[in-house]
């Protein structure tokens, strides 16, 4: 972001000359100022109190949370059978892709609009739900098979061995891509293997396609779309960050997974800056270890599930960790713990962040 200071008699000429170099200005009015770093100075005029910002956080998530059903793996496609915390993780993570509820801290307003308590940003358009979150359960316990299990319930519809030819053939590949259902996975070299060998494993052969975006690759949308699973590596799609006719960055996935995801921590890394620029709707991040050194490694995976305000570094930094930085001031930490309250016996869900099962995270919740 660029912010631009002038006097109130020139303003209109900026505005005006930036309209003119068809340049987006952000100005007070624009439905996005809110979430812009220009309205952290505003609020230095106007800024509410930190008991004002508390009760917010503590008013969101009162009323209860439905408790979440247990699922089976999807037997057309999975041949092994779930342990019972891998069902409850796989009725989670249904759950969370599912669900149509407002984003936290959004409301609807009196007016038919709807209203961000915390940055008062204000939109006529339904907020989308939040799709996604950080699924956290410890090495060993079986992440890779319930992700499997979860791709296996919206594996891509087959709509091929259809003959077409011109205007119908177009048509037939336009809806290929409408009706996709890829799941894009990106993950270190060291785990390159391990989910060739869990497809392997646990999965009916020739059930879920899949496709090793690495190395020798194709460069055609339509063909990485023709598969269930793509799967690439960090470096891959850190490489292809400014290229031109990237498929990867093209390409509107149904869904798109980061594994051992702490490998983001560095917010201002080419990598993490690659990922975040991925297009999905459904968006989760799969560590062991979501904060490794401190609580600020929480904010680059906030940056990439697009949970605003806090994927904005701003605000994360004022409202979540100065206050945890600063010594005798539990703000910051009783935030955490606020998110944190409702959760269920082994799923630690939050309306802060969305998270499963942390070690990490019990020790604040403590």
């Amino acid at each position: 972001q660029v912010h631009l200071f002038a006097l109130p008699p020139h303003a209109a000429r900026v505005a005006a000359a930036l309209a003119a170099s068809g340049i987006d200005l952000i100005h007070v009015d624009h439905p996005e100022f809110a979430l812009s770093e220009s309205a952290i100075v505003q609020e230095q005029q106007t800024k509410r109190s930190r008991g004002d910002v508390d009760r917010l956080f503590s008013h969101v998530g009162k009323g209860g949370r439905a408790r979440i059903a247990p699922m089976e793996a999807p037997r057309d496609v999975v041949v092994s059978e779930l342990f019972e915390h891998q069902k409850a993780a796989l009725g989670w993570l249904v759950h969370r892709e599912e669900s149509c509820d407002l984003p936290p801290f959004w409301e609807e307003d009196n007016d038919g609009g709807f209203k961000n308590v915390l940055t008062n940003q204000k939109t006529n358009e339904r907020p989308p739900p939040l799709k996604g979150g950080i699924f956290a359960d410890d090495m060993g316990l079986g992440k890779t098979l319930t992700l499997l299990s979860l791709i296996g319930r919206s594996k891509a519809r087959n709509v091929g061995g259809k003959k077409a030819r011109g205007a119908k053939r177009r048509k037939v590949e336009e809806a290929v891509e409408e009706e996709s259902r890829t799941t894009l996975v990106v993950c270190p070299p060291s785990v390159f293997s391990s989910w060739v060998t869990q497809l392997e494993e646990h999965t009916k052969t020739g059930s879920l396609k899949v496709y090793l975006y690495h190395g020798e690759r194709t460069k055609e949308k339509k063909e990485l779309l023709k598969y269930d699973i793509v799967i690439t590596t960090y470096s891959t799609l850190g490489q292809e960050l400014e290229q031109e006719g990237s498929p990867v960055k093209e390409i509107e996935w149904f869904r798109v997974i980061l594994d051992e995801a702490h490998v983001i921590k560095n917010s201002a890394a080419r990598l993490t800056k690659a990922v975040s620029a991925v297009n999905a709707e459904r968006r989760w991040v799969v560590t062991g270890t979501p904060i490794q050194n401190s609580s600020f490694d929480l904010y680059p995976l906030m940056a990439f599930l697009r949970f605003q305000p806090f994927s904005i570094k701003s605000y994360w930094q004022s409202l979540i960790q100065l206050p945890l930085e600063r010594k005798n001031n539990g703000t910051g930490l009783a935030r955490l713990q606020v998110s944190l309250e409702n959760c269920l016996p082994c799923h630690y869900i939050c309306h802060f962040f969305v998270i499963h099962n942390s070690h990490e995270l019990v020790t604040i919740l403590r």
